[in-house]
């Protein structure tokens, strides 16, 4: 006997809707067609890259979920780009985030919105990742296409969040980068300057042409 047919979870969830009746708004919610699909653009074989996307597409989801966003994070990467964006058109998600290497580091997104037939041409933009931009960008696509975003989305609080957010990273960011200036900046104490009258010198280890004069 061969494996037992499963259909997918998608399929499957496409014949509970009939029964949505009975569900909780949670249920429903997990039914409903996501607001926004996040598609990394990677190579298997690219290990140290695929990470580094991976990474910040779990990052975009996070904040996007934040903001009570239907999102869904599609990494099968087995399957080619082009037809998983496809794929999801077909389902009716008119917005979706492509994330490649260059976009990453570049601390870019490309955003598509669908706002014709499936299969058709997306229009293409270029969007910060920080959620302060994000965000807000997401948001007015979702509202231009007419997308119902539902009682539970409040656009004004979740783009004054994300800029918190924003805010609040960078400020981490910048207190990161000091405390390591200051690391840095600790290892000169391991030098002793030579004032000329030959009684300051650098340890022991250090070559007396390494000394520094003033």
């Amino acid at each position: 006997q061969g494996n037992k047919y499963r259909k997918p979870q998608w399929a499957r969830n496409g014949a509970a809707a009939a029964n949505q009746g009975s569900m909780s708004r949670s249920q429903k919610r997990k039914l409903a067609t996501p607001h926004v699909v996040v598609i990394p653009v990677l190579w298997q074989s690219r290990r140290h890259e695929a990470e580094r996307v991976r990474r910040a597409c779990e990052n975009t989801t996070t904040a996007l979920q934040r903001a009570r966003l239907r999102v869904v994070l599609d990494d099968d990467v087995a399957t080619l780009p082009g037809r998983r964006m496809r794929k999801w058109e077909e389902r009716g998600v008119k917005v979706r985030l492509e994330l490649g290497p260059r976009d990453v580091d570049a601390h870019k997104a490309i955003l598509a919105c669908q706002g014709g037939e499936a299969g058709t041409v997306a229009e293409k933009t270029e969007v910060g990742l920080s959620p302060g931009d994000l965000v807000p960008a997401i948001l007015d696509a979702l509202q231009r296409l007419g997308v119902a975003l539902g009682d539970d989305v409040d656009v004004e609080a979740a783009k004054e969040e994300a800029k918190q957010v924003a805010e609040e990273e960078r400020k981490r960011s910048f207190s990161q980068a000091e405390g390591g200036k200051r690391k840095g900046g600790d290892d000169m104490d391991d030098f002793e300057l030579n004032d000329g009258g030959g009684g300051g010198r650098p340890n022991s280890s250090m070559n007396k042409r390494q000394h520094v004069r003033l």
